[in-house]
Order: structure tokens, then sequence, then C-alpha cells
């Protein structure tokens, strides 16, 4: 996970900058929907309850990922609300969306955090 890596490098480099968060929502490729093999997430249903989504949730926790994650609500509110499924990145600034990354685009192929770090320096010299 490649993408996660370069996600979590941004947030390290950024964090006094920006606050972060990561909101897990529901399963793109579960093993009993659209399952994509040789992850560690492969072998994953869809969650049936909440309390499910908290425990898949908590898989990606032990990445020590260094920023929040929170969980979507089980009617999938934030992942309908920003096109989530199955990854969006959003930099949010003064209440107004600035950069939405995959917008558009189905898929993670498109899921780019060094965009984001390209926005985030830009912002930085803007300010000096």
């Amino acid at each position: 996970m490649a993408a996660l890596d370069d996600f979590c490098s941004v947030v390290r480099d950024y964090s006094s900058v920006a606050d972060f968060i990561i909101i897990y929502i529901l399963e793109a490729h579960p093993i009993d929907e659209w399952s994509i093999m040789g992850t560690e997430y492969s072998t994953m249903k869809q969650h049936k309850s909440f309390e499910q989504r908290v425990d898949a949730a908590k898989v990606l926790e032990k990445k020590n990922i260094p920023c929040p994650i929170y969980v979507d609500k089980f009617d999938n509110e934030a992942a309908f609300k920003y096109a989530g499924v199955p990854e969006r990145l959003y930099v949010i600034h003064e209440r107004v969306v600035r950069y939405v990354g995959c917008a558009g685009s189905p898929g993670p192929k498109d899921f780019r955090p060094a965009e984001v770090r390209e926005w985030l320096g830009e912002y930085v010299a803007s300010r000096k």
C-alpha cells in the first residue's frame, strides 16, 4: 500500500500546517461482493453492522497512521456526501473544499497523496 505510506508521509510533514483524519467507510472490495485478492483486506466481508466496521477499521489502525481514524456511520453518510468509495483525498480550508483527489475517477488509481503535498506546499509558500 504505497499510497497509504505516501499519505502518512504527508501527514507527518504537514501536521503543523493542517489537521488530517481518515474516515473508514464501507469495504470497496469485500470477498462477498467485488473481491480483489492479495491484500490483508481481501478476506474481509462487507460489514453487516457498525461493530464489524469498527473492527475492520482496527486493522487499519494497526498501521500506526499518524492521524485519527474515524468510522463512518452505518448509513454511509460520509461515503455518500464525499463520494468516498473507494478512496478520496480532500483539502478543506476555511470550510471550503479546496482540493479533491480522485474527483470523477473511480478507484484508487488516482489516489495521489503527492498532489496533496504539492497543494499544501503551495499554501505554506503563499502565507510567507
